[in-house]
């Protein structure tokens, strides 16, 4: 099957609403900054209260936001009978002992050095245009951190107030199965990394390649291009790459890269630097420069160089409305 793409992402990201959540069951994990577990819940999802489930679906939601190969990863999964994805998804949840060794797994393997909270979640989705059903686990993991101190006002006067642990929003999490070509693929899973990709635990819990994250892929780009360019070869560099980038399943590999870097002024790659696979669109957008003196973030087409006065100077069109510090500014005549 191909790789998941926005699409299919955002069509089972509409499910989690209170008009369409097909959810059955509902587990959680506490964990302390000792790796010990504090408690653990399982509770039927229609019976918590509609702002609770609200609040649920929002975490979850979360867990599929991003962008693809930005925070969202396919990933690939060995599922077998005994598997212990696997057997979560065909037990849904009910077997105690499956979903405890599922907590002890992500303990193990997770690092982290505060409280946090394990959410698993069991549902159905009846996939329109057939007679399909999309049987389906998500796993959000989200820090614990204790509410602000902070006076409240309690029996006529203004008292310390009771810290609460607060849930935040998810760091890491996965969809098993993936949702790839509007079909249940056992074989892979769907990977969210907000920031930390968690290497140890994609590794062992899905035994397979972990992903290269967004930090990596840019400084991997990064290496693979000359030691120095000239602005504008930089410049025809990133136009070319916006265009691209408008391929939301395009990737830039060795071959296009070299490509790209001959039409923009006959370079080649550092041959010394290897390209992972790298989604065009996590290279597109606006360019930064950085000088001694400043920091300019705009459209690469925006911008020329001059020399005026024996000094370099990179402009920068000042049409339309111009601020500074948001401040509005006029420029005399």
């Amino acid at each position: 099957m191909n790789a998941l793409n926005k699409k299919e992402v955002s069509e089972i990201k509409k499910q989690f609403t209170l008009a369409n959540a097909g959810l059955a069951r509902i587990c959680g994990c506490y964990v302390n900054y000792e790796k010990a577990i504090i408690s653990t819940s399982k509770t039927a999802f229609l019976s918590l209260s509609e702002s609770t489930e609200f609040k649920y679906l929002e975490i979850f939601k979360k867990t599929l936001s991003g962008g693809i190969g930005k925070c969202l990863f396919d990933v690939g999964y060995k599922a077998e009978k005994d598997s212990l994805l696997y057997r979560m998804k065909e037990t849904a949840l009910q077997d105690k002992e499956v979903v405890d060794a599922f907590y002890q797994y992500v303990i193990e393997h997770y690092q982290y050095s505060e409280d946090y909270y394990i959410l698993l979640a069991h549902g159905l989705y009846d996939i329109p245009g057939g007679e399909d059903v999309y049987e389906y686990l998500i796993c959000s993991i989200c820090p614990v951190n204790l509410s602000k101190a902070e006076l409240a006002y309690k029996n006529g006067n203004m008292e310390e107030r009771v810290r609460d642990r607060i849930m935040q929003a998810p760091m890491n999490g996965f969809l098993y199965p993936a949702f790839n070509e509007r079909k249940m693929d056992v074989h892979h899973a769907l990977y969210f990394a907000k920031k930390d990709m968690q290497a140890s635990l994609v590794e062992n819990l899905f035994q397979g390649d972990v992903p290269v994250d967004l930090k990596q892929q840019q400084e991997a780009f990064r290496k693979s291009l000359p030691e120095e360019m000239s602005f504008e070869s930089v410049q025809e560099l990133q136009q070319e790459l916006n265009e691209l980038g408008f391929d939301e399943n395009a990737e830039l590999d060795v071959n296009t890269l070299n490509k790209v870097l001959q039409r923009v002024g006959n370079y080649k790659t550092n041959e010394e630097c290897q390209l992972p696979k790298i989604k065009t669109k996590n290279l597109a957008g606006k360019v930064k420069v950085e000088t001694d003196t400043a920091v300019i973030t705009a459209e690469t087409d925006c911008l020329e160089t001059k020399v005026i006065d024996g000094r370099k100077y990179i402009l920068v069109p000042a049409e339309g409305q111009v601020t500074i510090n948001k401040i509005p500014v006029r420029f005399e005549a």
